[in-house]
């Protein structure tokens, strides 16, 4: 049986056998904890790990940039790692017009000068 262990905004999943990792890491990602390393071997034992559901462990490089004209939408999985990436956006000129929730997503609309 699989060992799930607090990590702060993430929990660390181990157990003895990938298999059993794995229906872990699938039924907390049933309740919203995100993958962050798949099940990997070390030393004896089986290990993944997960974001807490909401949590600000997400970065910039979770998210995703699409340009449409001047416009520009950055979406991540949290409303932190899209600041971030739309931190990156403002130094290049870019203001952010909103941020909002987008399903399970978080979204920013950005007006870009290039």
């Amino acid at each position: 049986m699989a060992t799930v262990s607090d990590a702060g905004t993430n929990v660390v999943v181990s157990g003895s056998a990938e298999d059993e990792v794995e229906r872990a890491v699938h039924a907390l990602e049933a309740q919203g904890y995100r993958a962050i390393a798949k099940a990997a071997k070390v030393g004896a034992k089986w290990i993944a790990s997960l974001a807490k559901p909401g949590n600000a462990s997400a970065t910039a490089s979770n998210c995703t940039t699409e340009r449409v004209g001047r416009m520009v939408f950055v979406r991540g999985p949290t409303e932190s790692a899209v600041r971030e990436a739309v931190s990156h956006l403002e130094f290049g000129g870019a203001k952010l017009i909103r941020i909002e929730e987008y399903g399970k997503e978080w979204q920013a609309v950005c007006d870009s000068p290039q």
